[in-house]
């Protein structure tokens, strides 16, 4: 049966599946066979395919005809099918980046209690943030509960924690502007700084205002057509989830040497343009949460560092988890179809769609 989601990487519109790698594969020597289980389909998703040749998303998991097609890379849980690696056995249960397929096979190396990575050669040149495979059984995150919602949740909130944790080390800012502020990286940010002096302002669109505000983590919630620039006062960081180039120039033209950060997370806004050309204030830098979360992990200690997040990821879990509505799909046919339907438009904010095989 075809199970496995290819896309056309010229038309992301253009999705089929395809047959999966056969269960009964051939290992060679220190190869492992992933049984993909349940994994998450967000808008984060369609970004990486958004960005898949700019950003190398596609190099992940190649498709059989990788000048064409590419695997959608998505986060969840698979199971340990086979192994030919003498420290991973068969029948663990993993987390991590995984292809929107059936079945992968993984080279695992860095072999810890708490996680191993994926050496394959075909991923020579790529993030090794993504190459890291945790071991449920040991990993303090997967322990700490909230496993329905962690595939849509734990890399976004990593990325919002990381940006609160810059901000709160800058020691400048005063005031956060949070474009996109529906969206659940935005939601992992401002519920960070909830307890710090910063004030957060998200930025939304009309018909998520009601929502948003609802959230509580934010200290006002304005429109993107009635924005209070005034309102905004001094020592602003715009952090620009949206990636609305016209929003972001109003923003730093309005404000002016008020604003003193300009930080761009994703792209969720289909419209932007694609250069920002020259505006005033601050230089615009790209917030890349495999390049801190690696610094700060070999800072810090992978360990140490997994358990400091482990904490905070049980606190924003335990707030989060009532924003959200589950949906959960079964088979290649639901998958493509929920994924055909996020190219087609925005979605629900409060949506947490969860597919197995």
């Amino acid at each position: 049966m075809s199970t496995d989601l290819v896309i056309n990487r010229a038309d992301l519109r253009d999705a089929r599946l395809i047959d999966p790698i056969g269960a009964d594969v051939a290992l060679t020597e220190g190869q492992v066979l992933v049984e993909v289980q349940e994994f998450a389909l967000t808008t984060n998703n369609m970004s990486y395919a958004r960005a898949g040749d700019f950003m190398g998303y596609w190099n992940f998991f190649p498709a059989p005809n990788p000048d064409i097609d590419g695997r959608l890379p998505v986060w969840g849980y698979g199971h340990v099918v086979a192994s030919a690696h003498g420290e991973v056995r068969v029948g663990e249960e993993i987390f991590g980046y995984l292809p929107a397929g059936r079945r992968w096979v993984m080279t695992p190396s860095e072999v810890t209690a708490l996680s191993f990575s994926d050496t394959s050669p075909h991923l020579a040149g790529t993030h090794p943030w993504y190459h890291r495979m945790y071991r449920t059984a040991a990993d303090p995150v997967t322990q700490a509960g909230f496993r329905d919602v962690k595939p849509v949740l734990w890399a976004l909130f990593m990325t919002g924690w990381e940006m609160a944790n810059d901000l709160r080390a800058e020691g400048v800012v005063e005031t956060v502007v949070v474009t996109s502020a529906s969206s659940k990286t935005a939601w992992s940010l401002a519920h960070s700084l909830i307890d710090d002096a910063h004030r957060v302002v998200g930025l939304t669109s009309a018909t998520n205002v009601e929502f948003t505000e609802s959230l509580g983590c934010y200290d006002q919630v304005m429109t993107y057509d009635s924005v209070d620039l005034d309102a905004l006062g001094a020592n602003v960081a715009l952090v620009d989830m949206a990636g609305n180039e016209t929003l972001a120039r109003t923003i730093h033209e309005g404000l002016g040497e008020r604003l003193v950060r300009s930080v761009r997370i994703g792209g969720t806004h289909r419209g932007a343009g694609a250069s920002p050309g020259d505006m005033p204030g601050p230089d615009r830098s790209f917030f890349f949460i495999p390049d801190v979360a690696e610094r700060m992990a070999a800072e810090a200690g992978h360990a140490a560092y997994h358990d400091r997040f482990a904490a905070a990821w049980a606190g924003f879990a335990t707030w989060a988890s009532p924003h959200l509505r589950i949906e959960r799909g079964t088979g290649g046919d639901e998958i493509l179809a929920a994924y055909l339907a996020m190219q087609s438009g925005s979605t629900d904010p409060t949506l947490a769609q969860l597919y197995r095989y």
